[in-house]
Protein backbone atom coordinates (compact mmCIF):
# COMPACT_ATOMS: atom_id res chain seq x y z
CA UNK A 1 0.00 0.00 0.00
CA UNK A 2 1.27 3.40 -0.40
CA UNK A 3 1.27 4.95 3.29
CA UNK A 4 2.56 1.72 4.36
CA UNK A 5 5.48 1.59 1.51
CA UNK A 6 5.86 5.06 1.90
CA UNK A 7 6.94 4.60 5.88
CA UNK A 8 8.96 1.97 5.38
CA UNK A 9 11.43 3.55 2.67
CA UNK A 10 11.50 6.75 4.57
CA UNK A 11 12.58 4.83 7.95
CA UNK A 12 14.91 2.14 5.95
CA UNK A 13 16.55 5.34 4.77
CA UNK A 14 16.50 7.76 8.13
CA UNK A 15 15.17 10.12 5.93
CA UNK A 16 12.41 11.89 9.00
CA UNK A 17 15.17 14.34 9.38
CA UNK A 18 14.84 15.38 6.07
CA UNK A 19 11.20 14.76 5.61
CA UNK A 20 10.56 17.10 8.58
CA UNK A 21 12.84 20.25 7.68
CA UNK A 22 10.89 19.86 3.83
CA UNK A 23 7.51 20.23 5.14
CA UNK A 24 8.80 23.39 7.56
CA UNK A 25 10.35 25.07 4.24
CA UNK A 26 7.00 24.44 2.62
CA UNK A 27 4.66 25.69 4.79
CA UNK A 28 2.82 28.91 4.44
CA UNK A 29 4.04 32.12 6.59
CA UNK A 30 0.99 33.94 7.30
CA UNK A 31 0.40 37.77 8.79
CA UNK A 32 0.44 37.58 12.60
CA UNK A 33 0.42 41.30 13.51
CA UNK A 34 -2.36 41.33 16.14
CA UNK A 35 -0.28 38.40 18.47
CA UNK A 36 2.83 41.64 18.60
CA UNK A 37 0.55 44.27 19.72
CA UNK A 38 1.95 45.88 23.01
CA UNK A 39 -1.70 45.46 24.84
CA UNK A 40 -1.72 41.57 23.48
CA UNK A 41 1.76 40.70 24.89
CA UNK A 42 1.10 39.26 28.08
CA UNK A 43 -1.20 37.10 26.43
CA UNK A 44 1.40 34.72 24.66
CA UNK A 45 2.84 31.98 26.39
CA UNK A 46 5.75 32.24 23.79
CA UNK A 47 7.29 35.20 22.24
CA UNK A 48 7.93 32.53 18.57
CA UNK A 49 4.21 31.01 18.39
CA UNK A 50 1.65 33.44 17.43
CA UNK A 51 -1.39 32.49 15.30
CA UNK A 52 -1.80 33.82 12.17
CA UNK A 53 -4.48 36.96 11.66
CA UNK A 54 -6.70 35.49 9.03
CA UNK A 55 -7.40 32.19 11.13
CA UNK A 56 -7.29 33.51 14.79
CA UNK A 57 -9.99 33.25 17.29
CA UNK A 58 -11.79 36.27 18.39
CA UNK A 59 -13.15 37.13 21.72
CA UNK A 60 -16.90 38.55 21.10
CA UNK A 61 -17.84 39.72 24.21
CA UNK A 62 -15.33 41.49 25.96
CA UNK A 63 -13.07 44.52 25.06
CA UNK A 64 -9.69 42.79 23.79
CA UNK A 65 -10.84 40.08 21.14
CA UNK A 66 -7.55 38.75 21.13
CA UNK A 67 -6.52 34.91 22.79
CA UNK A 68 -3.66 32.59 21.39
CA UNK A 69 -5.71 30.46 19.37
CA UNK A 70 -6.37 29.22 15.93
CA UNK A 71 -9.49 27.86 14.05
CA UNK A 72 -7.80 24.99 11.54
CA UNK A 73 -10.76 24.14 9.29
CA UNK A 74 -10.04 20.66 7.42
CA UNK A 75 -13.28 20.62 5.24
CA UNK A 76 -12.88 16.95 3.08
CA UNK A 77 -12.25 15.57 6.62
CA UNK A 78 -15.37 17.61 7.94
CA UNK A 79 -13.53 18.38 11.27
CA UNK A 80 -12.77 21.86 12.78
CA UNK A 81 -10.35 22.35 16.05
CA UNK A 82 -9.11 25.09 17.77
CA UNK A 83 -5.85 24.90 18.81
CA UNK A 84 -4.26 27.11 21.63
CA UNK A 85 -1.55 27.54 23.95
CA UNK A 86 -2.10 26.19 27.57
CA UNK A 87 -4.18 28.67 29.28
CA UNK A 88 -1.67 31.31 31.38
CA UNK A 89 -3.48 32.11 34.38
CA UNK A 90 -4.13 35.89 33.26
CA UNK A 91 -6.16 34.44 30.60
CA UNK A 92 -7.99 31.20 31.87
CA UNK A 93 -11.25 33.64 32.10
CA UNK A 94 -10.29 34.15 28.41
CA UNK A 95 -10.06 30.99 27.49
CA UNK A 96 -13.08 29.62 29.20
CA UNK A 97 -15.22 32.76 27.32
CA UNK A 98 -13.84 31.48 24.13
CA UNK A 99 -15.05 27.74 24.77
CA UNK A 100 -18.62 29.20 25.51
CA UNK A 101 -18.81 31.59 23.06
CA UNK A 102 -17.44 28.48 20.17
CA UNK A 103 -19.71 25.68 21.35
CA UNK A 104 -16.95 23.98 22.40
CA UNK A 105 -18.10 20.32 23.69
CA UNK A 106 -14.52 18.87 24.44
CA UNK A 107 -11.12 20.16 25.81
CA UNK A 108 -7.92 18.17 24.90
CA UNK A 109 -5.29 18.36 26.94
CA UNK A 110 -2.14 16.69 26.28
CA UNK A 111 0.03 18.25 28.82
CA UNK A 112 0.74 18.50 32.40
CA UNK A 113 0.87 21.47 34.14
CA UNK A 114 3.83 21.21 35.39
CA UNK A 115 6.55 19.52 33.61
CA UNK A 116 10.77 18.92 34.12
CA UNK A 117 10.18 21.72 36.49
CA UNK A 118 8.25 24.37 34.93
CA UNK A 119 4.62 25.71 34.52
CA UNK A 120 3.30 24.50 31.12
CA UNK A 121 0.11 25.80 31.84
CA UNK A 122 -2.21 27.28 34.32
CA UNK A 123 -4.46 25.17 36.64
CA UNK A 124 -7.95 26.13 34.87
CA UNK A 125 -10.67 23.67 35.91
CA UNK A 126 -11.39 22.85 39.70
CA UNK A 127 -9.54 19.96 41.59
CA UNK A 128 -11.60 16.95 43.70
CA UNK A 129 -10.30 19.45 46.79
CA UNK A 130 -11.95 22.38 45.04
CA UNK A 131 -14.49 21.41 42.98
CA UNK A 132 -15.67 25.01 41.89
CA UNK A 133 -13.67 27.94 40.06
CA UNK A 134 -14.63 31.56 39.49
CA UNK A 135 -13.51 33.43 36.77
CA UNK A 136 -14.70 37.42 37.63
CA UNK A 137 -12.92 39.28 34.63
CA UNK A 138 -15.39 36.90 32.19
CA UNK A 139 -17.99 36.03 35.39
CA UNK A 140 -17.94 32.10 34.84
CA UNK A 141 -17.85 29.05 36.99
CA UNK A 142 -16.10 26.35 36.66
CA UNK A 143 -17.64 22.87 38.49
CA UNK A 144 -15.86 19.30 38.74
CA UNK A 145 -19.00 16.89 37.76
CA UNK A 146 -16.82 14.07 37.75
CA UNK A 147 -13.48 13.01 37.04
CA UNK A 148 -12.28 9.13 35.76
CA UNK A 149 -8.56 8.55 36.41
CA UNK A 150 -6.69 6.00 34.13
CA UNK A 151 -2.89 4.75 34.13
CA UNK A 152 -2.35 7.52 31.41
CA UNK A 153 -4.99 9.89 30.63
CA UNK A 154 -8.30 11.01 32.64
CA UNK A 155 -11.56 11.95 31.86
CA UNK A 156 -13.24 14.80 33.60
CA UNK A 157 -16.55 15.96 33.19
CA UNK A 158 -17.18 19.89 33.76
CA UNK A 159 -20.12 22.20 34.25
CA UNK A 160 -19.68 25.78 32.63
CA UNK A 161 -21.88 28.38 33.87
CA UNK A 162 -22.23 31.74 32.94
CA UNK A 163 -25.65 34.21 33.41
CA UNK A 164 -27.59 31.60 34.86
CA UNK A 165 -27.40 29.04 31.88
CA UNK A 166 -25.27 25.72 32.07
CA UNK A 167 -23.32 23.72 29.56
CA UNK A 168 -21.42 20.73 30.19
CA UNK A 169 -18.02 20.21 28.66
CA UNK A 170 -16.02 17.28 28.27
CA UNK A 171 -12.07 17.42 29.55
CA UNK A 172 -10.00 14.81 28.16
CA UNK A 173 -6.42 14.90 29.56
CA UNK A 174 -3.81 12.86 28.11
CA UNK A 175 -1.19 12.66 31.47
CA UNK A 176 1.84 10.80 29.73
CA UNK A 177 3.01 12.64 26.69
CA UNK A 178 5.95 13.91 27.15
CA UNK A 179 7.47 17.12 26.12
CA UNK A 180 9.07 16.94 22.43
CA UNK A 181 8.46 13.27 22.59
CA UNK A 182 6.03 11.15 21.95
CA UNK A 183 2.94 8.66 23.31
CA UNK A 184 4.72 5.20 24.39
CA UNK A 185 2.94 3.44 21.96
CA UNK A 186 0.28 4.23 19.26
CA UNK A 187 -2.42 1.70 20.75
CA UNK A 188 -2.10 3.83 23.89
CA UNK A 189 -2.53 7.20 21.60
CA UNK A 190 -5.72 5.58 19.28
CA UNK A 191 -7.08 4.04 23.00
CA UNK A 192 -7.06 7.81 24.13
CA UNK A 193 -8.38 9.50 20.32
CA UNK A 194 -10.98 6.73 19.67
CA UNK A 195 -12.74 7.55 24.15
CA UNK A 196 -12.46 11.21 22.71
CA UNK A 197 -14.58 10.40 19.11
CA UNK A 198 -16.99 8.29 21.39
CA UNK A 199 -17.86 10.98 23.20
CA UNK A 200 -19.49 12.72 20.29
CA UNK A 201 -17.36 15.74 20.46
CA UNK A 202 -15.08 16.03 17.16
CA UNK A 203 -17.98 16.21 14.75
CA UNK A 204 -19.25 18.88 12.97
CA UNK A 205 -22.95 19.21 15.07
CA UNK A 206 -20.65 20.29 17.66
CA UNK A 207 -18.55 23.78 17.84
CA UNK A 208 -14.75 22.66 17.11
CA UNK A 209 -13.10 20.90 20.02
CA UNK A 210 -10.62 22.68 21.95
CA UNK A 211 -7.06 21.41 21.57
CA UNK A 212 -3.62 21.95 23.72
CA UNK A 213 -0.82 21.51 25.24
CA UNK A 214 1.54 23.96 26.23
CA UNK A 215 2.44 25.92 22.73
CA UNK A 216 -0.69 24.01 21.13
CA UNK A 217 1.85 23.01 18.29
CA UNK A 218 3.32 19.84 18.55
CA UNK A 219 1.07 17.56 20.44
CA UNK A 220 -1.66 19.64 19.49
CA UNK A 221 -0.71 19.31 15.92
CA UNK A 222 -0.09 15.42 16.35
CA UNK A 223 -3.27 15.03 17.79
CA UNK A 224 -4.92 16.50 14.83
CA UNK A 225 -3.24 15.38 12.39
CA UNK A 226 -3.76 11.74 13.53
CA UNK A 227 -7.18 12.01 13.67
CA UNK A 228 -7.86 14.10 10.50
CA UNK A 229 -6.09 11.09 8.76
CA UNK A 230 -8.10 8.68 9.85
CA UNK A 231 -11.19 10.48 9.05
CA UNK A 232 -10.21 10.85 5.67
CA UNK A 233 -9.27 7.10 5.39
CA UNK A 234 -12.90 6.27 6.67
CA UNK A 235 -14.16 8.51 4.04
CA UNK A 236 -11.98 7.52 0.77
CA UNK A 237 -11.96 4.27 -1.65
CA UNK A 238 -8.56 3.65 -0.88
CA UNK A 239 -8.05 4.08 2.49
CA UNK A 240 -3.95 3.67 2.45
CA UNK A 241 -3.40 6.63 -0.23
CA UNK A 242 -3.95 9.40 2.21
CA UNK A 243 -1.28 11.75 1.52
CA UNK A 244 -0.03 12.54 5.63
CA UNK A 245 2.45 15.38 4.59
CA UNK A 246 0.08 17.23 2.13
CA UNK A 247 -2.63 17.13 4.95
CA UNK A 248 0.09 18.41 7.16
CA UNK A 249 0.88 21.32 4.84
CA UNK A 250 -2.84 22.13 4.50
CA UNK A 251 -3.31 22.55 8.71
CA UNK A 252 -0.11 24.32 8.73
CA UNK A 253 -1.76 27.21 6.88
CA UNK A 254 -4.01 27.90 10.01
CA UNK A 255 -1.34 27.66 12.39
CA UNK A 256 2.33 28.12 12.37
CA UNK A 257 4.59 24.85 13.15
CA UNK A 258 1.96 21.77 13.59
CA UNK A 259 4.44 18.76 14.25
CA UNK A 260 7.77 20.04 16.49
CA UNK A 261 10.09 17.27 15.73
CA UNK A 262 11.07 14.48 13.49
CA UNK A 263 9.81 11.76 15.66
CA UNK A 264 6.27 13.49 15.86
CA UNK A 265 6.26 13.02 12.29
CA UNK A 266 7.16 9.62 12.42
CA UNK A 267 4.81 8.63 15.34
CA UNK A 268 2.23 10.21 13.30
CA UNK A 269 2.55 7.70 10.36
CA UNK A 270 2.82 4.92 12.97
CA UNK A 271 -0.49 5.87 14.55
CA UNK A 272 -2.42 6.78 11.63
CA UNK A 273 -1.31 3.12 9.93
CA UNK A 274 -2.23 0.90 12.92
CA UNK A 275 -5.35 3.21 12.54
CA UNK A 276 -6.11 1.84 9.65
CA UNK A 277 -6.37 -1.91 10.80
CA UNK A 278 -9.96 -0.15 12.42
CA UNK A 279 -10.64 1.87 9.68
CA UNK A 280 -10.39 -1.28 7.19
CA UNK A 281 -12.63 -3.60 8.99
CA UNK A 282 -10.93 -5.08 12.10
CA UNK A 283 -13.12 -4.07 14.89
CA UNK A 284 -11.57 -6.52 17.26
CA UNK A 285 -8.02 -4.36 17.06
CA UNK A 286 -9.59 -1.42 19.62
CA UNK A 287 -9.87 -4.08 21.92
CA UNK A 288 -6.23 -4.81 21.59
CA UNK A 289 -5.00 -0.85 21.51
CA UNK A 290 -7.04 -1.13 25.39
CA UNK A 291 -5.13 -3.94 26.69
CA UNK A 292 -1.79 -2.72 25.08
CA UNK A 293 -2.52 0.41 27.04
CA UNK A 294 -3.15 -1.11 30.37
CA UNK A 295 -5.52 1.82 30.85
CA UNK A 296 -7.20 0.33 34.14
CA UNK A 297 -3.28 -0.09 36.10
CA UNK A 298 -2.68 2.43 38.73
CA UNK A 299 -1.04 6.13 37.47
CA UNK A 300 2.70 6.34 38.07
CA UNK A 301 3.03 8.42 41.29
CA UNK A 302 5.48 11.30 40.78
CA UNK A 303 8.40 11.51 43.70
CA UNK A 304 7.95 14.30 44.87
CA UNK A 305 5.21 14.91 43.72
CA UNK A 306 5.64 19.24 41.59
CA UNK A 307 4.75 21.68 43.27
CA UNK A 308 0.96 23.26 42.35
CA UNK A 309 1.53 26.37 41.15
CA UNK A 310 -1.50 29.10 41.79
CA UNK A 311 -4.30 28.89 40.55
CA UNK A 312 -5.66 31.49 38.24
CA UNK A 313 -8.40 32.90 41.07
CA UNK A 314 -6.08 33.31 43.74
CA UNK A 315 -3.94 36.44 41.89
CA UNK A 316 -5.78 38.77 39.42
CA UNK A 317 -8.84 37.14 39.35
CA UNK A 318 -7.96 35.39 36.20
CA UNK A 319 -6.55 39.12 34.82
CA UNK A 320 -3.32 40.36 35.23
CA UNK A 321 -3.69 44.01 36.24
CA UNK A 322 -2.06 46.25 33.08
CA UNK A 323 0.57 48.01 34.72
CA UNK A 324 2.49 44.15 35.35
CA UNK A 325 4.53 43.11 32.41
CA UNK A 326 5.48 39.62 31.26
CA UNK A 327 8.47 38.27 33.59
CA UNK A 328 7.49 40.86 36.52
CA UNK A 329 6.92 39.55 39.67
CA UNK A 330 3.75 40.50 40.72
CA UNK A 331 4.43 40.96 44.55
CA UNK A 332 7.73 43.35 44.07
CA UNK A 333 6.58 44.54 40.54
CA UNK A 334 10.03 44.19 39.87
CA UNK A 335 11.83 42.33 36.24
CA UNK A 336 12.28 38.60 36.74
CA UNK A 337 14.17 37.86 34.10
CA UNK A 338 13.24 38.34 29.71
CA UNK A 339 10.26 36.38 28.39
CA UNK A 340 11.48 32.46 28.32
CA UNK A 341 11.77 31.57 24.74
CA UNK A 342 9.22 28.92 23.70
CA UNK A 343 10.98 26.01 24.18
CA UNK A 344 8.20 23.54 23.31
CA UNK A 345 8.93 25.11 19.31
CA UNK A 346 12.86 24.47 19.49
CA UNK A 347 13.28 20.92 17.80
CA UNK A 348 16.74 20.61 19.36
CA UNK A 349 15.73 21.43 22.83
CA UNK A 350 16.40 19.10 25.72
CA UNK A 351 16.86 19.52 28.96
CA UNK A 352 16.54 23.27 30.38
CA UNK A 353 19.19 24.72 32.72
CA UNK A 354 19.40 28.07 34.21
CA UNK A 355 22.12 29.90 33.65
CA UNK A 356 23.61 32.57 35.69
CA UNK A 357 25.26 34.98 32.67
CA UNK A 358 25.32 34.59 29.35
CA UNK A 359 25.81 36.40 26.06
CA UNK A 360 24.21 35.76 22.65
CA UNK A 361 27.16 36.01 20.10
CA UNK A 362 26.15 35.87 16.27
CA UNK A 363 29.02 35.25 14.21
CA UNK A 364 28.97 35.32 10.07
CA UNK A 365 30.37 32.43 8.67
CA UNK A 366 30.26 31.79 4.99
CA UNK A 367 28.05 34.80 4.94
CA UNK A 368 25.35 33.58 7.03
CA UNK A 369 24.28 34.81 10.12
CA UNK A 370 25.10 32.19 13.19
CA UNK A 371 23.92 32.50 16.79
CA UNK A 372 26.04 31.17 19.63
CA UNK A 373 25.11 31.50 23.00
CA UNK A 374 27.96 30.81 25.96
CA UNK A 375 27.15 30.91 29.31
CA UNK A 376 27.53 29.78 33.16
CA UNK A 377 25.90 27.15 34.20
CA UNK A 378 24.64 26.00 37.56
CA UNK A 379 24.18 22.20 36.51
CA UNK A 380 27.10 21.55 33.70
CA UNK A 381 30.00 23.18 32.58
CA UNK A 382 29.93 25.93 29.45
CA UNK A 383 28.06 24.60 26.73
CA UNK A 384 27.60 26.59 23.07
CA UNK A 385 24.37 26.58 21.95
CA UNK A 386 23.35 27.39 18.47
CA UNK A 387 19.86 29.33 18.31
CA UNK A 388 18.17 29.74 15.31
CA UNK A 389 16.83 33.23 13.70
CA UNK A 390 13.75 34.05 12.51
CA UNK A 391 14.24 33.96 9.08
CA UNK A 392 16.63 30.65 8.75
CA UNK A 393 16.21 27.11 11.00
CA UNK A 394 19.65 25.71 11.98
CA UNK A 395 20.26 22.29 12.91
CA UNK A 396 22.19 21.31 15.85
CA UNK A 397 23.51 17.93 16.44
CA UNK A 398 26.24 17.07 19.08
CA UNK A 399 28.76 14.71 17.79
CA UNK A 400 31.67 14.43 20.52
CA UNK A 401 32.06 15.51 23.90
CA UNK A 402 34.99 15.32 25.94
CA UNK A 403 35.31 16.33 29.40
CA UNK A 404 38.93 16.97 29.88
CA UNK A 405 41.61 17.09 33.61
CA UNK A 406 42.35 20.51 32.56
CA UNK A 407 39.08 21.42 32.53
CA UNK A 408 39.08 22.95 29.11
CA UNK A 409 35.90 20.62 27.39
CA UNK A 410 35.37 20.06 24.02
CA UNK A 411 32.49 19.23 21.96
CA UNK A 412 32.12 18.23 18.03
CA UNK A 413 28.64 19.54 16.79
CA UNK A 414 27.35 19.36 12.95
CA UNK A 415 25.81 22.24 12.37
CA UNK A 416 23.27 21.80 9.30
CA UNK A 417 20.92 25.30 7.93
CA UNK A 418 18.10 24.46 5.63
CA UNK A 419 18.68 27.15 3.58
CA UNK A 420 21.16 25.31 0.85
CA UNK A 421 24.37 26.43 2.83
CA UNK A 422 25.91 22.52 3.07
CA UNK A 423 26.49 21.33 6.86
CA UNK A 424 30.08 20.99 7.93
CA UNK A 425 32.02 20.04 10.89
CA UNK A 426 32.62 23.31 13.68
CA UNK A 427 35.04 22.29 16.46
CA UNK A 428 34.35 24.96 19.12
CA UNK A 429 36.53 25.10 22.76
CA UNK A 430 34.69 26.18 26.01
CA UNK A 431 36.59 26.19 29.01
CA UNK A 432 34.77 25.72 32.59
CA UNK A 433 35.93 28.47 35.08
CA UNK A 434 38.69 30.04 33.55
CA UNK A 435 37.52 33.71 32.69
CA UNK A 436 41.04 34.61 31.21
CA UNK A 437 40.21 31.80 28.36
CA UNK A 438 36.65 33.21 27.94
CA UNK A 439 37.40 36.71 27.64
CA UNK A 440 40.29 36.00 24.88
CA UNK A 441 37.95 34.12 23.22
CA UNK A 442 35.24 36.31 23.42
CA UNK A 443 37.34 39.57 22.59
CA UNK A 444 38.36 37.53 19.31
CA UNK A 445 34.88 36.32 17.99
CA UNK A 446 33.85 40.40 19.07
CA UNK A 447 36.00 41.16 15.63
CA UNK A 448 32.74 39.34 14.06
CA UNK A 449 30.11 40.28 16.80
CA UNK A 450 27.26 42.06 15.38
CA UNK A 451 25.53 42.51 19.08
CA UNK A 452 24.50 40.68 22.37
CA UNK A 453 21.62 40.45 24.06
CA UNK A 454 21.35 38.79 28.21
CA UNK A 455 18.42 35.98 28.84
CA UNK A 456 17.78 33.64 31.16
CA UNK A 457 17.16 30.11 30.07
CA UNK A 458 19.13 27.57 28.23
CA UNK A 459 18.36 24.82 26.36
CA UNK A 460 21.15 22.06 26.65
CA UNK A 461 20.86 19.26 23.86
CA UNK A 462 19.82 15.81 25.92
CA UNK A 463 23.03 13.95 23.32
CA UNK A 464 25.50 16.39 24.94
CA UNK A 465 24.32 16.18 28.58
CA UNK A 466 24.33 12.18 28.35
CA UNK A 467 27.69 12.25 26.67
CA UNK A 468 28.87 14.51 29.17
CA UNK A 469 27.24 12.00 32.07
CA UNK A 470 29.72 9.19 30.66
CA UNK A 471 32.52 10.85 30.52
CA UNK A 472 32.65 9.62 26.63
CA UNK A 473 34.12 10.60 23.22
Amino acid sequence: ADMEQEFEDIDSEGRWQNLYLEIRNQSHECAFKVAKYPDNRNRNRYRDVSPFDHSRVKLENTENDYINASLVVMEEAQRRYILTQGPLRNTCGHFWLMIWEQKTKAVIMLNRVIEKGSEKCAQYWPTQEEREMSFRDTRFVVTLVSEDVKSYYTTRVLELQNTGETRQIYHFHYTTWPDFGVPESPASFLNFLFKVRESGSLGMDQGPAVVHCSAGIGRSGTFSLVDTCLVLMDKRKDPLAVDIRKILLDMRKYRMGLIQTPDQLRFSYMAVLEGAKYIMGDSSVQKQWRELSREDQEPLSESPPPPQPPKCTERFNGSKPSHLEDGMDPKTGKKTGLETPNKESDRDAGTKYVARHYMLQMLLLNGFPWFVLFGSLTSHPFYPRLVRNTSTQLILQPRKYRQRKDNHNICLFTVTCTNDIKPYNNWIFFTLFCPTTILVFLALLRLLHCGSVISDDLTVPPEVVQLHQRGSV
